[in-house]
């Protein structure tokens, strides 16, 4: 049980805790402290000063006793000094009724309390003790007040921000020629943001769009419909762009590209969505003009090729048809073994020029009934390279002229012009080597009668990985073996 004494230093401790925290307000709070420590300790004088928010100097807050201007010491001035030139009357330096106390909480000094007891033996003890606590007390205080304070400044700094990014926000989607869109799934369906492009791009107003929630989906074209439903079905789909062609209010369809955002909720339930749509009518003709052109060039490219390689077969009549017989199989083999769309085109226009070369060599030779001598057949062999001249100076978007250059080549180096093995001969080149060889072999030429496809397979069969690439090899085996490919076929086809 507390004494008399411990009972008094409570209640005074209870007066000064009602006394503060009335308010945030720091002069209002310096000013109830020293009214407190006025009644309650009664000091012959008392100085309370403050720290500034630098922490550097220390600041008059509070004043009993004597008579100052508003003033301010640097931190680690002696405050008795200051209140001596102030003309305040002071006990001899070390005298037990100096107090000084400083102000701090977590180990930051947040001002300092200077004060000149008039008390005497144990009166004086008894208020140091509760001069010290209430120091301490009101340090924390200042702790608390001067945290609110920036709480408040921070508060003020972000709404600022914020209302500024609002702003800037607001102005770029009111003058944005892409339609900026909030909708809302809940509490209630509906459009709350809609920017004025709207009215531009789909003859129909933010307002309307306000008031009708299925407007964004009236819009959409029938056809459309189900993408755009698979699209939020999927959420794996949102931040993706989704096309969709539109209906205007006046009936003109126009093509759309939007990307959503997903807003969620802490229970990861989908409130609303944040939208941004764009009309790329324009930018969707200017691609469907480009492709009937591109398409337009193929055209012209491959009736260029095919005037070429029937030059080609002009000369040398008992080869008709082989380029295009080659450039069948060639692609069907390509295809199986998973070469692209764009290199079996390549692989393709190269097939179909493969013997251009042939040009340079005299009719007489391509049609002799008998074997070649060792010079004429020379001649012959010079039409890999003679093609690769021709084709070189044409800018075709593939290797067209090496891969005719290399299609005599074979693995072990035995081919020619150049004499390659392995991986020196394009993949392109020796799928094609296989494909003229079998199509070669069962064809009729003016010194033998056409072998069949049996024979032809075996051919390549016997020099599997030797001469002939292994996995075309075995492709082009398996076709003929399927009956996915015949060269009948490729000539009822012409």
């Amino acid at each position: 049980m507390l004494d008399q004494k411990g009972q008094s230093l409570l209640e005074n401790l209870r007066q000064l805790s009602l006394t503060l925290g009335t308010t945030l307000d720091l002069n209002h709070e310096c000013a109830a402290f020293m009214q407190w420590l006025a009644q309650v300790i009664r000091p012959e004088l008392a100085a309370l000063f403050l720290a500034d928010e630098k922490r550097e100097q220390l600041e008059l807050a509070g004043a009993l006793g004597f008579k100052a201007a508003q003033a301010r010491l640097a931190l680690g001035l002696d405050p008795w000094q200051w209140l001596s030139r102030q003309g305040a009357s002071l006990p001899p330096p070390g005298a037990p009724g100096r107090l000084a106390l400083p102000l701090a909480a977590e180990g930051e000094l947040l001002g300092l309390l200077a004060l000149v007891s008039n008390g005497e033996g144990a009166r004086k003890e008894t208020e140091t003790s509760l001069t010290e606590v209430a120091a301490a007390f009101f340090a924390l205080h200042l702790r608390n007040i001067y945290r609110h304070r920036a709480v408040e400044r921070l508060v003020e700094q972000r709404t600022a921000e914020l209302r500024a990014s609002e702003e800037r926000f607001r102005r770029l989607a009111e003058n944005a020629q892409d339609i900026i869109y909030r909708y809302e799934l809940m509490p209630k369906r509906g459009f709350t943001y809609v920017s004025p492009a709207a009215a531009a791009v789909t003859g129909y107003t933010p307002e309307e769009h306000y008031a009708d929630p299925d407007l964004g989906l009236k819009l959409v074209h029938p056809d459309d419909r189900p993408l755009l439903e698979r699209y939020f079905r999927n959420k794996g789909a949102f931040g993706r762009p989704v096309v969709l062609r539109w209906v205007r209010r006046d009936g003109t369809v126009i093509w759309t590209e939007q990307r959503n955002v997903p807003i969620y909720d802490g229970a990861g339930t989908l409130v609303a969505i944040d939208g941004i749509a764009r009309d790329i009518t324009e930018r969707k003709r200017a691609e469907e003009a480009l492709q009937q052109s591109y398409a337009k060039l193929q055209r012209v490219l491959e009736g260029s090729v095919r005037s070429l390689a029937a030059l080609t077969e002009r000369r040398d009549p008992y080869t008709a048809g082989h380029q295009q017989r080659v450039a069948e199989l060639a692609c069907a083999i390509a295809g199986e073994l998973g070469l692209t769309e764009d290199r079996s085109r390549g692989l393709r226009v190269a097939a179909l020029l493969h013997d251009v070369g042939k040009i340079a060599v005299p009719a007489e030779i391509l049609a002799k009934p008998t074997r070649l001598s060792e010079l004429e057949f020379s001649m012959l062999k010079a039409h890999p390279q003679t093609g690769y001249e021709i084709l070189s100076g044409i800018d075709f978007p593939w290797p067209v002229a090496e891969i005719v250059r290399q299609h005599h080549e074979r693995l072990d180096g035995s081919g020619y012009p150049l004499g390659l093995r392995g991986e020196e001969i394009l993949l392109e080149a020796q799928i094609l080597a296989v494909a003229d060889v079998v199509e070669a072999m069962a064809s009729h030429r003016p010194y033998r009668p056409p072998h069949t496809i049996e024979k032809a397979l075996e051919e390549i069969k016997r020099h599997r990985g030797i001469r002939y690439y292994p996995a075309a090899v075995e492709t082009c085996i398996r076709l003929f073996a399927s009956n996915k490919f015949t060269f009948h076929a490729v000539i009822k086809h012409e």
